[in-house]
C-alpha cells in the first residue's frame, strides 16, 4: 500500500484494517438466502393477476333509475338520462342533482342526505340504478405459479374442486410444491394435492373470487 492506495495482487487483498472490513461486510451481504415457498407470490403487480370490478362511476348520457321511500311506503321513482352537467331531475328538489362521478351506493346516501337538509324529509330511503351499467361479471377463481398452461383469471363451473381447477390449467409443473394455497377473502388454506388426489383429505369446492397459489419447490 502506497499512500493510503490499496490493491487486489494476486488474489490478496491489500488495504486499511477498515477497508478490508467493509469488503468482508459487502461479500457477507452477498451470501444466497434460500426463499421459503410458503412466502413465495406471483411476479409483477398483483393488479395482474386479480381485479376487483367494483361497480363503474356514473356519467354524462348513463340511463338511471331512482326509487325512493319513506317509512313503510314509497314515494316514487324516476327514470331519466344523466345530462350534460352530470345531473338528474328528483322529484321535490328545484335544481337538477349532479350524481356524476358517483357510485349507485354512493349517490344513495348523498340523495338521501339533500333531501334532509332541504327539510323535505327527516328519513328517506334512495335506492338509485345505473341501468346503462353491464350485467354483473360471471363467478370467476385465479390461479398463478407452477402451472402448465393456463394462469390468472378462469371463469368458475359451480361445484368445481380445487383439482379439477389445477387440472383445467394444464396440471401442476415439475417444480411445483405440493403445498397448494386457496385464498378466499382473508382467509388462507394450504392443501396437499397427492392427498387429495389419493382422497386422504376432501377436495374443497371453489367459490366466486377464490385465488390458488402453487408455489415453486425450492427443494
Amino acid at each position: 500500500m502506497r499512500n493510503g492506495q490499496w490493491s487486489v495482487i494476486s488474489g490478496q487483498f491489500w488495504g486499511s484494517p477498515m477497508v478490508f472490513a467493509l469488503f468482508l461486510m459487502a461479500v457477507a451481504g452477498c451470501q444466497t438466502v434460500r426463499q421459503n415457498p410458503d412466502d413465495w407470490v406471483p411476479p409483477g403487480p398483483v393488479e395482474e393477476w386479480i381485479i376487483d370490478e367494483g361497480p363503474r362511476l356514473m356519467r354524462i348520457g348513463d340511463r338511471v333509475g331512482v326509487q325512493m321511500s319513506v317509512g313503510t311506503g314509497g314515494i316514487g321513482s324516476t327514470e331519466s338520462n344523466i345530462d350534460e352537467h352530470g345531473k338528474i331531475p328528483l322529484p321535490m328538489l328545484v335544481e337538477p342533482f349532479k350524481i356524476a362521478g358517483m357510485t349507485p351506493s354512493a349517490a344513495n346516501v348523498a340523495i338521501a342526505q339533500e333531501y334532509i337538509r332541504q327539510q323535505i324529509y327527516k328519513e328517506i330511503v334512495v335506492n338509485v340504478t345505473n341501468l346503462s351499467a353491464p350485467p354483473p361479471t360471471a363467478d370467476v377463481f385465479f390461479i398463478h405459479g407452477e402451472v402448465r398452461n393456463r394462469s390468472g383469471r378462469i371463469p368458475l363451473t359451480p361445484g368445481i374442486t380445487l383439482s379439477e381447477a389445477i387440472l383445467i390449467s394444464g396440471d401442476v409443473t415439475d417444480f411445483a410444491s405440493d403445498s397448494i394455497k386457496l385464498t378466499r377473502g382473508d382467509v388462507s388454506q394450504k392443501y396437499s394435492l397427492k392427498a387429495i388426489r389419493n382422497r386422504r383429505i376432501p377436495d374443497p369446492i371453489l367459490m366466486n373470487r377464490d385465488v390458488i397459489n402453487v408455489p415453486r419447490s425450492f427443494w
